[in-house]
């Protein structure tokens, strides 16, 4: 099979607060390849907003920061220190539909 589109390696987002380190994310890995549709499915509060807005570099740092693993977009690394390629590469091609449960319909 060819080269996945998005590769996440063993992503790990904390939040540092004044009471602790929260591991938001703690060792997700999954590929989407060409064409391919995923959803994050999950029990509330189990990291699925942070590990989108994590791909995206979009969650707010500080208090949040990548911890450790690899983010690939079409083969370039977007978790390197300092990186603002996300905000470049991504937006177009990627999607994140918000979704909040206390709206009347999603639709």
């Amino acid at each position: 099979m060819d080269e996945a589109l998005l590769d996440v390696e063993n992503l790990k987002t904390y939040f540092h607060t004044r009471n602790g380190v929260v591991p938001a994310v703690d060792g997700v890995s999954f590929s989407i390849h060409q064409g391919e549709t995923v959803g994050l499915v999950g029990e509330s509060g189990c990291g699925k907003s942070v590990t989108a807005l994590s791909i995206l570099q979009l969650f707010p740092q500080p208090p949040g920061k990548i911890e450790a693993g690899k983010i690939f977009f079409n083969g370039e690394n977007l978790c390197c220190p300092g990186s603002c390629l996300s905000h470049v590469i991504i937006i177009q091609p990627v999607k994140y539909v918000f979704w909040y449960p206390t709206s009347d319909s999603w639709w």
